[in-house]
C-alpha cells in the first residue's frame, strides 16, 4: 500500500510540474520571436527609405513594420500579411514585386523586430484590428478590396481579423485547426486544454 501511495505522490507531483511549466513557459514556447540582422535591416532602409513605419497601439505599445503602396490607380487593394511565430515579416520586403498593382502592408508582432511589448493571443488580434481600422481609413486604399494573408501563426490571426472586419480575400499558408487541436495531438497523455492561454481557436471562426 505504502508503495502505492508513494507512485501517486510521484504523478500527481510530476503531472502538477507539467502544469506550471506548461503554464508559465508557454509564451516563450508559442511566440518564438525573431528579428533580422542589423545589416540586414540596414539594407532594407535603404532600399525602401520611404515605407519603414512606426505606430503606436492603442495601449501605447509602439509597432513597426512596413507600408508599400501600390504605384498606379488609387485607391488600390491593400493585402496585409501576417508571419509565422518565428519570423520577422521585415524579410518579406525584396518578394514585394510579387504583388503588383496591390498595396503591401507588414507589421512585426509584439516582441518581434523592432515592435516592442509582449505578444498574447489578445494582443495579437487587438493590434491586426487596428491595423486594419488604421489603413482602411486612408484614402489611397480601397476598402472593399482589403486582402489577408496569414502563415502558421498568422493564419489565427488572419482567421480571426476576417470574422470581425470586412475582407475581399483571405489566404492561409500552412494553417491548423487550433493550438489547442495540434498540441493534443502531439501531447495526447496530457490534457493540455486547461492550461493553454492562447488557444487560437481558428476552426470557430472558419
Amino acid at each position: 500500500m505504502g508503495i502505492v501511495l508513494s507512485l501517486i505522490k510521484i504523478a500527481l507531483a510530476v503531472f502538477l510540474g507539467l502544469s506550471l511549466l506548461l503554464y508559465f513557459r508557454q509564451d516563450g514556447m508559442i511566440f518564438l520571436g525573431a528579428r533580422l540582422p542589423s545589416a540586414m535591416l540596414d539594407e532594407l532602409r535603404r532600399s525602401f527609405p520611404e515605407s519603414e513605419m512606426h505606430l503606436t497601439a492603442a495601449d501605447g505599445t509602439p509597432l513597426h513594420g512596413w507600408y508599400l503602396p501600390a504605384p498606379g490607380a488609387r485607391p488600390a487593394p491593400l493585402l496585409i500579411y501576417f508571419g509565422g511565430n518565428a519570423e520577422d515579416v521585415s524579410g518579406m520586403l525584396p518578394d514585394h514585386h510579387h504583388f503588383s498593382n496591390i498595396s503591401l502592408l507588414l507589421f512585426n508582432y509584439r516582441g518581434y523586430g523592432l515592435s516592442q511589448g509582449r505578444p498574447s493571443q489578445k494582443n495579437l488580434i487587438g493590434d491586426a484590428l487596428f491595423l486594419y481600422d488604421y489603413f482602411a481609413a486612408l484614402p489611397e486604399v480601397d476598402r472593399e478590396r482589403i486582402i489577408l494573408m496569414g502563415r502558421s501563426l498568422g493564419t489565427c490571426v488572419a482567421v480571426e481579423l476576417a470574422a470581425r472586419r470586412k475582407v475581399e480575400r483571405l489566404v492561409l499558408i500552412s494553417p491548423f485547426a487550433s493550438l489547442r487541436a495540434l498540441a493534443r495531438k502531439h501531447f495526447p497523455w496530457f490534457p493540455v486544454g486547461p492550461f493553454l492561454r492562447h488557444p487560437f481557436d481558428i476552426i470557430d471562426h472558419a
